[in-house]
């Protein structure tokens, strides 16, 4: 099975859509068009995060500049 990747446009922005699953680019074509999606490629190959990047991002500090205490962050 394939893992076909999708598009889909919101008053004319474009934004990444769901994945579709499916044997065939025919039929990933069928079930896009049911959903309004556009097929935008295939998922071909997976890497694994480099171990050093993935503790790099770990340790960063991403809200260091945004005010937590008057905000709730889920």
């Amino acid at each position: 099975m394939k893992i076909y990747l999708t598009t889909y446009k919101d008053k004319g922005v474009q934004y990444a859509g769901p994945n579709i699953h499916a044997y065939t680019l025919s039929m990933a074509e069928e079930i896009a068009e049911i959903h309004n999606l556009t097929i935008s490629g295939e998922l071909t190959d997976v890497y694994p995060i480099d171990e050093a990047l993935e503790e790099e991002l770990f340790m960063h500090e991403f809200f260091h500049d945004v005010d937590t205490e008057h905000r709730t962050i889920h």
